[in-house]
């Protein structure tokens, strides 16, 4: 980790020890913790990336208007550091040497708010529209423009001048031997950090994404993965229980040593739960090993080769969404059931043109029309009859792209009669059972008709 070593003076503080962790908790200067921001790794461990919002602007006008007080209005900032050592006047060099656990454990918005601050306050060159909403905007300002800032807060400190004069709470959590266990130490502050951020915002899957869960489908989802949001405020345009409901096609045809309460329905109808039960999966010691930290690595090679097939999976689900319309356009008229909307920059009086043309989930390729999932899903999880075992890997028995090329009009034409029979309801269609079980024995079928 750069820039990993930080000395820190505490105005008093006291230390705290309970069996392996020690606490460090007191107040310091606001400017004690600037040099935190030059880590670019410091928010690694915190489960949700801090944004700007109601918090975050309440912390900033204490700051503003009564810095005095802060210091009794807020927790402050919790770090964790499994080095440290005791320097004179109250001093402490602490060293963060686990990029993914060491760091900042709890208080992000406290830190976010703390960094807009001195960017408002300090800086006199800051531009005219530099606007920080999420904590990667106020990474990248920081960073490209951290001499300069630095330089201006030095020279308001020597004037007397500066905004940054108040102080905030702050706990350092660190061994409480040098005959320490590591691995005991850095599962303890893995329990603290969860128990810390333990609230309504903090969804399972940034949880389990905190875990490790979700690393094989980062290392295999290529630039895909950099779409992603896999914690909480991390910017990215797909959540990743719509990634994780995919993997549950291969998946549903293994017989797992874990039991779960998947089924083809809930790919549609319960992201949240297919998300919920492949953390579980993951969890088991069949599955995987748990690491140092409360973290698990993948060992399972079948259930690795499933994970492998969710990009394909989200190439198809594009490929789909892309072309249905155009194969259930030769057997009916797509356009005329309700839930269906397209993009026509030549009839923009129409209730039912779009004003901007939609994409689709994952490739963000422009298309035509914008409509339910819940009318492709089904055909995607029919998939998973092209999917055999060979030994310890989930193998295709024909690409997916090849074999929708040749048979997509066939399997809509007969898939048609059933969104019919459902009224044109992409609900009552992505939510029966019966609509996967067709689609799946319409693709069985055609297979044994080659």
């Amino acid at each position: 980790m750069s820039n990993s070593k930080l000395t820190i003076r505490f105005n008093e503080y006291a230390e705290l020890t309970n069996g392996k962790i020690s606490k460090l908790t007191g107040t310091v200067n606001a400017r004690q913790l600037l040099p935190l921001f030059n880590n670019p790794d410091i928010l690694n461990p915190n489960p949700r990336l801090p944004k700007t919002g109601s918090v975050v602007n309440s912390i900033m006008e204490s700051m503003e208007k009564t810095p005095e007080t802060l210091q009794f209005k807020t927790k402050g900032i919790l770090l964790g550091a499994s080095q440290y050592r005791a320097l004179d006047r109250k001093r402490f060099s602490i060293n963060f040497v686990d990029s993914a656990i060491e760091g900042l454990q709890d208080g992000g918005h406290n830190f976010l708010a703390l960094g807009i601050h001195s960017l408002l306050h300090e800086w006199k060159n800051r531009p005219e529209k530099a606007k920080v909403r999420r904590w990667e905007d106020f990474q990248e300002l920081w960073s490209e423009n951290c001499d300069d800032i630095i330089s201006d807060i030095r020279d308001n400190v020597s004037s007397d001048n500066s905004s940054l004069n108040f102080d905030i709470p702050l706990e350092i959590l660190v061994p409480a031997n040098e005959d320490f266990d590591e691995r005991e130490f850095l599962d303890g502050l893995l329990e603290i950090c969860a128990a810390r951020n333990n609230n309504a915002e903090l969804t399972n899957d940034t949880i389990a994404n905190r875990q490790g869960v979700y690393e094989f489908h980062k290392s295999t989802l290529g630039d895909l993965s950099d779409e992603i949001e896999w914690r909480s405020n991390d910017g990215g345009r797909i959540k990743s229980r719509d990634v994780i409901a995919l993997t549950w096609i291969p998946l549903l045809q293994l017989d797992l040593p874990v039991k779960h309460k998947i089924t083809p329905v809930k790919i549609y109808s319960s992201k949240q739960d297919c998300s919920d039960e492949f953390t579980t999966l993951m969890k088991s010691k069949k599955i995987s090993t748990s690491e140092s930290g409360g973290t698990y690595l993948l060992k399972n090679p079948l259930v690795g080769s499933a994970i492998k097939k969710t990009k394909t999976l989200t190439k198809a689900y594009d490929y789909l969404y892309e072309n249905f319309p155009n194969a259930y356009n030769k057997h009916g008229s797509f356009g005329r059931i309700k839930s269906v909307k397209w993009y026509d920059p030549e009839d923009p009086e129409n209730p039912k043109v779009m004003k901007r043309q939609p994409k689709t989930l994952f490739s963000q390729k422009p298309v035509k029309y914008s409509y339910p999932p819940a009318f492709i899903i089904p055909i995607l999880y029919g998939l998973s009859a092209l999917m055999k075992q060979e030994g310890d890997e989930v193998v295709w028995i024909e690409k997916p792209k090849g074999f929708l090329e040749k048979h997509l009009d066939e399997i809509v034409k007969n898939y048609k009669d059933l969104i019919v029979a459902f009224n044109y309801d992409p609900q009552v269609t992505g939510k029966s059972a019966a609509t996967y079980s067709v689609i799946f024995r319409e693709f069985e079928n055609i297979l044994l008709r080659q």
